[in-house]
């Protein structure tokens, strides 16, 4: 039986929100910001959902959900720090999902590993704000032309391994991500939605607009 995991990155310190634990901000009456990628992991099968974050907000989000498996995140190197840490639980399978985006719930839903790495990826006209998915590579948050994004991650095993070897000369999830597709078979897919929400506008965009999770 192939076991598969996923990990959230949530050690992020939210200063545009003033602070406050942006993860868990309400979507509806039953739900908070954090459960579309919770609930798209465990449709996609992953067992544990393991959440990186800091010593700040561990409580909060262990006690929000029993579902996650919460660790705290002791490297600085932001995304590729919360990766490497959930990188410590062995399985075949990993998915990769931000804590404060919208993501349809089957984003890894019968999403067979038919290669090593794979990007679940969405258009986007502002390039400047996320990795955009270029021709010789991933280019993180550079203005450009519109294109397709990177939103959410799938790798097996293999990529893992080879992560750990090189953790000790990585120095961005940007340069991982790049290494992972030239060592590597890789591939895309389409979402059909994914919102980011980086400020207090896109969180009122997201309750106005977006159907209840």
């Amino acid at each position: 039986m192939v076991t598969r995991i996923g990990i959230i990155p949530a050690a992020g310190k939210a200063d545009r929100f003033g602070g406050t634990i942006k993860e868990l901000l309400p979507i509806d009456k039953d739900h908070a910001l954090i459960d579309y990628s919770i609930m798209a992991m465990e449709r996609g099968g992953c067992d544990p959902i393991i959440c990186v974050t800091s010593t700040r907000k561990i409580a909060a989000l262990a006690e929000y959900s029993p579902r996650l498996l919460c660790t705290i995140q002791t490297a600085t190197r932001d995304i590729w720090g919360a990766i490497v840490a959930g990188l410590a639980v062995e399985a075949d399978e990993y998915c990769f999902a931000m804590p404060d985006t919208v993501i349809p719930d089957d984003a890894f839903a019968r999403r067979e590993m038919d290669c090593d790495f794979m990007l679940g990826c969405f258009e986007t006209d502002q390039p400047e704000r996320f990795g955009m998915v270029r021709d010789h590579g991933i280019v993180n948050k550079m203005k450009g032309d519109p294109g397709i994004a990177w939103g959410v991650l799938m790798w097996n095993r293999k990529v893992r391994d080879y992560w750990l070897n090189y953790d000790y000369d990585m120095k961005s999830y940007t340069e991982a991500f790049n290494l992972a597709r030239k060592v590597y078979k890789s591939n895309t897919f389409m979402m059909s939605d994914y919102t980011d929400i980086s400020n207090f506008e896109d969180y009122k965009r997201v309750i106005c607009e977006s159907p209840p999770v």
